[in-house]
């Protein structure tokens, strides 16, 4: 069920957003922020807390209540101006071997004039990694790539 979700919002993204040439820039049509493990859990404490301290009259318990819903969102505010704007010029690979790890090498660029903190690229299987990228300048990430079969191994989204 999870699996079939994934794919229909995979196709609905790519339905909304159009072909991809490069470079591609991230705008707010690209951004998703979607919640975790982890973020659903944060959201289910933040909903029995508020429970709680509406049952018990507790305005200290609602006060860190809706303290900790106001940090989430502006957190996802930051997520959100991070990401805005961000550039992929290029992506290259060099040829390698069927069971060897290939390298995607994807060149990210910073046009604006404030520092990009921890931006992370994975793809689906494999490790995730992180850069900084200053201000107008620009770095590259290397990805991992298993290719498990000879061939050409299409690369189905690269997820920042």
């Amino acid at each position: 069920m999870q699996r079939f979700l994934r794919e229909r919002f995979a196709n609905w993204a790519r339905r909304r957003q159009g072909a991809d040439a490069l470079p591609i820039s991230v705008h707010y049509r690209r951004i998703y922020i979607l919640p975790t493990r982890a973020g659903w859990g944060f959201a289910a404490l933040l909903i029995v807390m508020f429970i709680a301290a509406l049952n018990y009259g507790n305005s200290v318990a609602l006060f860190l209540t809706f303290w900790l819903a106001g940090f989430a969102l502006v957190v996802m505010h930051r997520c959100h101006r991070n990401l805005l704007g961000v550039r992929l010029t290029s992506a290259t690979t060099t040829p390698t071997f069927a069971g060897n790890e290939g390298v995607l090498d994807l060149t990210l660029e910073n046009p604006a004039a404030l520092t990009r903190y921890g931006i992370e690229a994975d793809l689906s299987d494999a490790a995730t990694v992180a850069i900084d990228l200053s201000a107008r300048d620009a770095g590259r990430l290397q990805l991992a790539v298993p290719t498990r079969l000879r061939g050409i191994v299409r690369i189905d989204r690269v997820r920042l």
